[in-house]
């Protein structure tokens, strides 16, 4: 990535990192649940 706009990228990930709601994938509201399977367990 460019370094003229990495500072940048690395700003608006950031923000978004804070605001994402990490839970049950069930939950309302939920943006990112569990990335485990048994497949990538194994």
């Amino acid at each position: 990535m460019p370094e003229s706009i990495a500072a940048e990228f690395l700003d608006r990930l950031v923000k978004w990192s804070e605001n994402i709601k990490i839970s049950d994938p069930l939950e309302e509201g939920c943006k990112l649940g569990p990335i485990v399977s048994k497949r990538l367990i194994n």
